[in-house]
């Protein structure tokens, strides 16, 4: 059988947009099914007064308050589609009473497995200053790269004041291109890139360029990945290689990121 997956949300746009590509993912898979699903969200009011004070130990007992939550109704483990928030998960892990699939170490290992050895990337400035992905890629004797100071805060705010609701203009997504390919000019050859995706857009406006990128949120990264975990029971989808990550087919970590 399916695992019980909990989701633990931060914003609502991110909660959402993970519950639904993880139901679509089971769906295109196997017909009508997808694995049972729960998702816990505390306010983003409680998280940002944590985050922004950067009292991440705070963070931590927010998420390990949701894994209680969703440990008590069954589920087997917790995935957090927000990556700024695992700055305190790296804290509290070991405490959770279930186990957590970690996003940047899942993107980590596929970034390893495609054999990159740099890889840029784009987020909150708490992430882009923090240590989840340097730590994570460090792991994997990975460098990464980061904006400078003026695009992270430029970056930040498109985040925080589009993104998280929902909102997604088009020069936004231009200055997110741009940041990609600064990226491919310091010779990266692949971004960790967070941009959303808004379900009801069409897609053919969408900017798709060939530089690869490798999106941590949801279809998320390592539940999607990993048959071990969301389709446990279900018997692999086989499909062929990708050439770039735009190529990458329904099942694999490409999807849009807003924290």
């Amino acid at each position: 059988m399916p695992k019980h997956i909990g989701i633990v949300g931060v914003t609502s746009e991110g909660a959402a947009l993970c519950y639904r590509t993880v139901c679509q993912e089971g769906k295109a898979q196997h017909g009508y099914a997808h694995p049972e699903v729960t998702l816990h969200n505390l306010s983003l009011a409680e998280y940002m007064r944590a985050i922004e004070a950067e009292d991440w130990p705070a963070v931590g007992r927010l998420l390990l308050e949701s894994a209680a939550k969703l440990a008590s109704i069954g589920a087997s483990f917790a995935i957090c589609p927000d990556n700024t928030a695992h700055q305190g998960l790296n804290l509290v892990r070991q405490q959770s009473p279930i186990p957590w699939l970690h996003i940047a170490e899942e993107i980590a290992a596929l970034a390893k497995h495609r054999g990159y050895s740099k890889v840029g990337v784009l987020g909150t400035r708490w992430l882009m200053e923090g240590p989840v992905y340097t730590d994570a890629l460090a792991a994997q004797r990975i460098t990464c790269e980061f904006p400078e100071r003026e695009v992270r805060q430029r970056i930040n705010s498109l985040i925080m004041d589009e993104l998280v609701f929902g909102r997604f203009a088009p020069a936004t997504r231009q200055y997110f291109q741009e940041a990609i390919q600064v990226f491919a000019s310091n010779g990266c050859p692949s971004s960790s890139t967070r941009l959303y995706r808004n379900p009801t857009s069409d897609p053919a406006r969408r900017l798709r360029p060939a530089y690869p990128r490798l999106h941590s949120h949801p279809r998320p990264c390592g539940i999607a990945r990993s048959q071990r975990v969301i389709n446990s029971g279900f018997p692999p989808k086989a499909h062929a290689p990708a050439r770039t990550i735009n190529d990458l087919p329904t099942g694999d970590p490409l999807a849009y990121q807003i924290s």
